[in-house]
């Protein structure tokens, strides 16, 4: 494996877990990558995505979408209808009504669940598979409630895999007993490697304006950098906030702290809020 390859800045312990995920046992088969937006979570499944690739798994893709979140079994949908070819029989009804092939009656969860593990473990007897979805907090409740009961028992057929969630957004998820990796902040050393990355055009005023409101999350350390350079230089006194690019805009605008505020509990100190509750009624651009 080429590991290197798959490195991030800070995730190293997130990445060995996660390679751990292709060979654990079948009880520990699936993972939760759960964190606060911007926190790399989507980076860190598309590396496991690659991992599991390597292996020789096949690796099927999801994503949660809000604008689906209240359409019964859309996340469900993206999942299956690409592996038509590998339903068993005996499944082939009631998935050809998940995917809108044909119509019927109202299905069941047991029916609905029992007919996706037989599926998965279908397609997994030429060649094992990894279930990837991300932003997995928007799938519809009904698509939701079917992957806990498959992720719980999948392992037992040759299927593996990662979902990540917002920390800050309830759903079906939170009490699945899978196994989960905590994905926080990067420590002070760490997001300074990553801006060295992505702001080395920046002058050490700059540089420390970022690192201050950044506060080590991964996105912004990665944006602010385009817009920090753009703004003039306010008395070291002032916690004067920086503009946000409309990727973070979308997710953090209502999270910025006052001047003198607390982003975290700590008096003074500006930066991204890490606690304060996501708006549901803007988009939620971009992933991390």
């Amino acid at each position: 494996m080429a590991r290197d390859e798959h490195r991030l800045i800070g995730r190293q312990g997130e990445l060995a877990r996660l390679e751990q995920v292709l060979t654990a046992p079948s009880h520990q088969a699936f993972t939760v990558l759960r964190g606060e937006a911007g926190t790399g979570k989507s980076a860190l499944l598309q590396a496991a995505m690659s991992l599991a690739g390597e292996a020789g798994l096949r690796v099927i893709g999801a994503s949660g979408v809000e604008a689906e979140s209240k359409l019964p079994f859309a996340g469900l949908h993206q999942l299956l209808l690409p592996y038509g070819a590998h339903v068993p029989a005996t499944s082939h009804a009631i998935l050809d009504q998940v995917t809108g092939m044909r119509a019927g009656a109202a299905l069941g969860m047991a029916e609905v669940a029992g007919a996706t593990l037989s599926l998965i473990a279908a397609a997994a007897e030429d060649r094992p598979l990894f279930l990837a979805v991300d932003d997995a907090h928007w799938f519809d409740s009904e698509s939701a409630r079917v992957c806990t009961f498959v992720m719980r028992r999948a392992g037992a057929v040759g299927g593996r895999g990662a979902i990540t969630v917002r920390a800050d957004m309830p759903s079906a998820f939170d009490d699945a007993g899978l196994e989960e990796i905590e994905v926080g902040p990067l420590r002070g050393q760490e997001a300074a490697a990553l801006l060295e990355r992505t702001g080395s055009h920046l002058d050490p005023r700059a540089r420390e304006r970022v690192l201050r409101w950044a506060e080590g999350n991964p996105l912004a350390l990665i944006e602010l950098p385009k817009t920090a350079g753009r703004m003039p230089a306010a008395p070291s006194e002032q916690a004067s906030p920086l503009p946000l690019t409309r990727r973070l805009e979308s997710l953090y605008a209502h999270r910025i702290s006052e001047p003198g505020g607390s982003a975290a509990g700590r008096p003074g100190r500006p930066g991204l809020r890490g606690r304060a509750p996501p708006s549901r009624t803007g988009t939620t651009a971009g992933r991390c």
